[in-house]
């Protein structure tokens, strides 16, 4: 549970902790994973936020494809972070 790990840390050991996990985050949605194309959006305190479907290129997919293929990336993503 993320507010008892919060709870138990010193605030520069929590905000290690965060940017440790954020980093890997971007790693997995831009670095060698780039290719399913999620997109961050923003962090905010302890949420990581990205989307699919932002891009002009996931419309255009979208729009021959489905909104499936996309979706799919993000899950792919998300298995990936969890």
């Amino acid at each position: 549970d993320f507010d008892q790990k919060a709870a138990s840390l010193e605030p520069r050991e929590l905000l290690n902790f965060l940017n440790d996990y954020f980093t890997q985050f971007d790693r997995i949605c831009e670095g060698k994973h780039g290719k399913e194309g999620v997109t961050k959006i923003e962090t905010v305190g302890e949420e990581y936020m990205c989307a699919v479907g932002v891009v002009p290129e996931d419309v255009k997919i979208n729009r021959e494809q489905g909104h499936y293929v996309i979706l799919e990336r993000l899950v792919r993503t998300a298995s990936e972070i969890l």
